[in-house]
């Protein structure tokens, strides 16, 4: 069964305003955080207490797109606001703050947030839940998949070779190969099995 996806009844009069999860992975402390989706299509992760009691809702296309623009209005605004030394001073950023509808402030501090961290990585937040819908879609479409591999080559020597973010999801069954635990890591020979 396909998890819920409706979004109607949790925002009936439509974009809301930016959005961010509850959870920023440690090596995303500086990225900027766009939300494609709310909550846990799984929801069933013995220690994760976050999304308990909660749909699953896909974001609308055009609610991230409405996202990705307040911010970018906001970084725009800070770039202006850069003295010669290349910093912005906090009365600064209090005024811009002051002078922002509420509604628009999350927004604002995301963009504050990734323009102090130099504005060099952005996460899709949730997107895990994008590949738990196709790996669920998969897996009831062909009844020999049981397993899945996920991953990314990220730079020429990691494999990449078109340079935009992609992630592979790819569908394994039993017997495929004589011995795949290590998984993934069998990109490096000797440490496939462990």
């Amino acid at each position: 069964m396909r998890p819920q996806c409706d979004h109607t009844d949790l925002y009936p009069e439509g974009y809301q305003g930016f959005e961010q999860g509850p959870i920023r992975p440690p090596s995303e402390a500086y990225s900027l955080l766009i939300r494609v989706t709310r909550n846990c299509p799984w929801n069933y992760c013995t220690f994760c207490p976050i999304y308990k009691g909660t749909r699953f809702s896909l974001r609308p296309v055009d609610h991230v797109k409405q996202d990705i623009d307040m911010v970018h209005k906001f970084v725009e605004l800070l770039r202006n606001l850069v003295d010669a030394s290349g910093r912005i001073s906090r009365k600064e950023i209090y005024n811009v703050s002051e002078n922002t509808d509420v509604s628009e402030r999350p927004a604002l501090q995301a963009a504050i947030h990734w323009f102090s961290g130099g504005m060099r990585s952005i996460f899709i937040q949730d997107a895990n839940s994008l590949i738990q819908i196709l790996r669920k879609r998969l897996s009831e479409k062909d009844k020999t998949i049981n397993g899945f591999n996920v991953g990314m080559n990220s730079g020429e020597s990691a494999g990449q070779t078109i340079f935009h973010s992609h992630i592979h999801l790819i569908p394994r069954r039993t017997g495929d190969t004589p011995n795949p635990r290590g998984g993934v890591r069998g990109v490096i020979p000797d440490k496939m099995d462990y």
